[in-house]
Order: C-alpha cells, then structure tokens, then sequence
C-alpha cells in the first residue's frame, strides 16, 4: 500500500494519522501516486480535482458538497483512482467524473446534481475514455441527469464480487400475480423476490438510469467497444431508461432488477433495457444483451427490453408488468431469443414482439397474462383493444417452440405483414406448444401469406380459444411501440444523453 495523508475537521498538521491536516485541496497537492487521502467527518463545501492513482477514503460522516455551480470530485489522467465512504451531494455537472482514468467507487453515495446548463450534465457519475468503471455497495440517485454516463470506457460493472446467488433468487416463484400491478409504481409484488438486498442501486435519476456510450459508433464497421455487467444491483424508478446503450459492445444483467422506469413530461420514453439501433451499414450484430435466469425486468412505463437494429438479445429471465409490451425487436438484424424458464408476464399491449424485419423466437418460456390497450382508428373509428401474447409485423419473422402461451387477453398469436418465406407462407411458426385460455389462438391478418392451419392445430396443443388458427383476419394492430406507432426504431429511442 502507498503513503496515507489525513484530512480532518479543525485540523492544521502535516497529514500524519495524529497530526491531520485541514485542508483536502492541499492534501491533493501533496499526494503522489499510491497516496491515500483520508478525510474525517463532516460536511466539507469544496471541489476537488484528484490526479489519476491518487485514492480518497471517507470516514463514517465524511460528506463533500461543492459550492454553489462546482463540480464534485474529477479525477484526470490516465492511471486508476478508487473512491470509498463517500457522500457527495448538490454538485453541478457531475459528482464524480474522470476523463481517462480507470475508476472504482465502494461504498460511495452521489445525490442532487444539479444540470450545468439544460439538457447538459446533471449526471451522478460521468467516465470518459477510461479502461473501467466499477460500482460496488454504491447509491447513485436523484441527480438531474443521468445515473452513471460512461462513454468510451472499456468495461463498466455494477457488482458485487462477493455475491452468492440463491437459486431462488429475485423471481419470486409465484411470479407475477397481481393483477392490481401498477407500471412504475415501483410495487415488489410479484416480480422481486422480497429478500432482494441489491449491493447497489441506481435510482430516481431523472436524465436516466445508466447510459453506455460509444461516441465514435461507426456502423459501417465497428466492433465491441464497451461492456456493461449489472450484478446485484437495481436500476430502479429512473426517467427515459433503467439502461440505455448506444454503439456496440455487450451487457449482461444478473441477479439485478431494471424496474419503475417512467416518462419525462412531453416524452414516451419510459424503458427498461433500451438498446439504440444501428441507422446505416450492415446488419450483422453489434450488441449482445443478456437478462439472465436471475434478472428481472418489470413495472416499467413502456418497454421492459427495446432492442433496435442489429442488437441480439436472450433472455432466461422475467419481464413482466411493463406498459408497453415485454420486448420488442424493432429493426433488419435485430434478433430476440427467450429461453427455457423465462417468464413473459401482465405485459400490456403484447408480451413479445417483433417488428420491422426484425426476428422474435421463444423457446420453453412462459408468456402469459397480457392486458389490452386500448388504441383508436383515425378518422373516429372506433377504438380496438390490443393485447396480444406473441405478435409479429411488418416484415418480422418468428417462432415458438415448447412455449406456454396463457391468458393473453386477445389473441396467442398475432401476424400482420410478416415476412414470408419463398412460397408465400408467413415465416412464423408454433410447435410443441400449450395455447391455453385465449380469446382468440394463431391470427393471421388479411393480406399478410398463407399458414399450415393443420400442422399448428395438431402440432400444438388448444384449449379456450373458438378456433385454433383465424386466417384472413382485419384485427387492428399496433407496429411498434412507441407513438404515433412508428416502425424504425430510430423514432422510438432517445439520442443519447449529454
């Protein structure tokens, strides 16, 4: 371990453990590389600029709150910096911010921040160009802008190492059964486990959850440039977003919940995972999502998942009880598969969909309980309910295998303009699943190609629904879910913040 110098209260000494020194600017000034700043108690009105390998350690009640149009803590240079024990609130820009540096914050709170000018900062944690960021036992919350911002930054995880996952953990085995469940009202009911204890949480930011930014993005051939891993962590009641990334890398969710997320006056965006499309060059995948078997993705003001063109997306966990549908696929190359054990769950508007020439597929999940929203034609038509389990438009293709599909409250399976195969059959198939308890089974709206009805009534169990397979059809639907209902998914995501 390098040097420590000591910061404390009504001090005026050289640093040492028993002679601290008052000032923590000056002590900044002292320390080398290695060196570990220890600050005392109390409330300290400064901000402070903190070279790369340089380390800051709070004691119990150890507070930093910048004056008035200041930023909290910057750390420059390229090296790593750990920040531990800490509070810092009413900062403006940021609370703590690095340009370069590999940054790790323990046991660190940041609330309060202020914009620096609308639409600009206001974000509890800003990294750029770092090799990583790492949040352990940290509270990032209600800070005008984002949560956490890193832009890139090589690796970003929000865990704790030490966690020892119970195989019962956070999807509570009776999953989702409250009907009453309010999106975004943050309500535990049904989709954590109630012994959830996160290490850490990202909450009530109003800008956004965690952003992941790659802005050199270049479609036409960019590889993986940024990682997000959210272990024990809950990204909960934020505005526009739990997670949003922008550009291509990875991001896996375990043992976490992405839940609450509500909308902005004027805005639509209100999504749990949301990752932005490619809007040129190829299709091939760029971003690779995973919601593990441990992860939960619910009671969010829009969509749980929104993947845009050329992410990939599996899921073995849950989604459940988001406004606008579980996930949506929306874009050529996007690609969402559910997996065995995932529960798809009291989703309104459609439990899984895929739009845009995008690919939906579900293989031994559970989608059940889907919950209608109500939609008006123009023209004063009358007004249709939707509230579809799988649904597939506009160029999409699909496909269930071994699925459970309960209680959506239209139809199982909804089909409008998918894509089609060389012979003119909608490119969506069912097989080995239990269609149980619907208004209405496989529908396949007029206009969109032929299906084998004999092979999805017999290969397929029914029961509940008039008939198993409705061809020809005129049932409105909704093509993407965001309003007015655009298809590119461009028009459904928000540029990434600032």
């Amino acid at each position: 371990e390098g040097a420590a110098l000591y910061v404390a209260k009504g001090c005026s000494g050289s640093g040492t453990a028993t002679d601290a020194m008052g000032d923590l600017s000056t002590a900044v000034q002292q320390a080398t590389p290695g060196t570990t700043i220890v600050l005392g108690a109390g409330d300290w009105a400064q901000s402070v600029s903190i070279p790369a390998g340089v380390h800051l350690q709070g004691v119990a009640g150890a507070v930093l709150r910048p004056p008035a149009g200041e930023r909290g803590i910057t750390v420059s240079g390229a090296g790593a910096t750990t920040l531990r024990g800490l509070r810092i609130d009413g900062a403006t820009g940021y609370g703590v911010g690095s340009d370069g540096a590999s940054l790790t914050l323990e046991q660190v709170e940041i609330t309060g921040t202020l914009e620096q000018s609308p639409g600009q900062g206001g974000h509890g944690v800003q990294v750029v160009a770092g090799a990583a960021l790492t949040l352990r036992a940290s509270s990032i919350h209600d800070n005008a802008g984002v949560g956490v911002l890193a832009a890139r930054v090589g690796a970003v995880s929000i865990i704790d190492p030490d966690f020892i996952i119970d195989p019962d953990f956070i999807i509570d085995p009776d999953f989702i059964i409250d009907p009453d469940f309010k999106p975004g009202a943050n309500d535990q009911a049904g989709i954590i486990d109630p012994d959830f204890k996160p290490a850490s949480s990202v909450a009530a930011n109003a800008g956004g959850g965690i952003a992941i930014i790659d802005p050199d993005f270049a479609p036409s051939g960019d590889t993986a440039a940024a990682s997000l891993q959210l272990k024990a962590t809950d990204v909960t009641r934020n505005k526009r977003f739990g997670v949003g990334f922008w550009g291509a890398g990875q991001l896996d969710i375990e043992a976490s919940a992405v839940r609450g997320t509500t909308a902005r006056t004027g805005e639509d965006f209100a999504d749990g995972v949301m990752v932005a499309p490619a809007t040129q060059g190829p299709t091939q995948a760029l971003l690779a999502v995973k919601v593990g078997a441990h992860a939960a993705v619910g009671g969010n003001g829009r969509v749980g998942l929104l993947l845009g063109r050329s992410g990939t997306a599996t899921v073995a966990g849950a989604l459940g009880h988001n406004g606008w549908g579980g996930a949506w696929a929306q874009g050529k190359g996007a690609a969402l598969a559910v997996t065995k054990g995932a529960r798809v769950a009291y989703n309104r508007l459609a439990g899984l969909a895929g739009t845009d020439e995008a690919r939906v597929d579900a293989t031994g999940a559970l989608i059940s309980g889907t919950r209608p929203r109500t939609f008006a034609v123009p023209a004063g038509g009358a007004p249709f309910d939707v509230g579809d389990g799988f649904g597939v438009f506009a160029g999409a293709r699909g496909a269930l295998v071994d699925c459970t599909v309960r209680g959506n409250a239209r139809a199982a399976v909804m089909v409008h303009a998918a894509g089609t195969t060389a012979q003119g059959a909608v490119d969506v198939v069912a097989s080995g699943c239990a269609f149980e308890e619907a208004t209405l089974g496989f529908v396949v709206n007029k206009g969109s190609g032929t299906v084998d009805a004999k092979q999805l009534s017999t290969d397929n169990t029914w029961s509940g629904a008039k008939e198993p397979v409705t061809e020809g059809a005129s049932l409105g639907v909704q093509l993407a879910p965001c309003q007015p209902g655009a298809q590119a998914s461009t028009a459904c995501q928000p540029a990434a913040p600032k």
